[in-house]
């Protein structure tokens, strides 16, 4: 049985790693020591991990009822608490970017925001010039040799 480390993890001993075995799919041997997770199920934490990824708290209450499902006043009260909670730390890591660089929040928007939205409208430019040019090229009996900027 493997020793467990301090996190409670298995810790495997060194070995000599085996002549020409490739096993798949954790790559080939190196004779270097690693650690596993243990294997026991958790009901609990099962539920947790599942109650992460299927109710997020920004979509539901902690009763766990679906935002768009709630009453108006309750649905808008909702909404207001859990923007003014992200809006908070956004702007949380506003500062924190601020006290090591005044500038950098700047490049973090250029950098997540601008380059991307640009790239996105490119891509969307170049489809529809590709539908354009694909649809007069399609078309029977038009003529687009006579105008150059049609194409």
């Amino acid at each position: 049985m493997p020793e467990t480390s301090d996190h409670g993890l298995y810790r495997h001993h060194s070995h000599a790693p085996s002549a020409g075995a490739i096993p798949v799919p954790h790559g080939p041997e190196t004779g270097e020591a690693y650690e596993d997770f243990p294997y026991t199920r958790d009901a609990e934490s099962e539920e947790q991990i599942f109650k992460y990824v299927l109710k997020p708290d920004d979509s539901y209450t902690p009763e766990g009822v679906y935002w768009a499902d709630l009453p108006l006043w309750k649905r808008a009260k909702f909404v207001a608490g859990t923007d003014a909670q992200e809006a908070k730390r956004e702007l949380g890591e506003i500062g924190k970017m601020m006290k090591e660089d005044p500038l950098s929040p700047v490049g973090w928007y250029f950098r997540n925001a601008v380059l991307p939205g640009a790239g996105l409208g490119l891509e969307g430019y170049v489809v529809r010039r590709c539908c354009d040019l694909r649809r007069r090229a399609w078309l029977t009996g038009a003529d687009t040799s006579s105008s150059p900027s049609a194409i």
